[in-house]
């Protein structure tokens, strides 16, 4: 088993909402925290799975069993500076 770190924006949460983290906990995000940004509140998820895809669907069903229908997968990506000399031919 993998731990998969990954970013969730749950875009019709806001972050006046009472009891919102309670929520998220309860219904099994005990895994992620809880963040926000301009009142966008989005999870940082590190989730142990057997695979990527089964960690994401989870999570997803995990903010939809709290009562959020509009979850959206926040893609990240990182390049060492080997990669980026690699892929520049340099």
């Amino acid at each position: 088993m993998n731990t998969y770190h990954f970013t969730i924006v749950i875009r019709d949460a806001r972050t006046d909402m009472t009891g919102l983290e309670d929520s998220l906990f309860t219904a099994g995000c005990d895994d992620a925290l809880v963040c926000s940004h301009n009142q966008t509140v989005y999870l940082e998820f590190d989730r142990e799975a057997d695979s990527a895809e089964i960690a994401i669907r989870s999570a997803l069903d995990n903010i939809r069993a709290a009562g959020f229908n509009d979850p959206v997968i926040q893609e990240a990506v990182v390049s060492t500076l080997a990669e980026v000399a690699r892929a520049a031919r340099i």
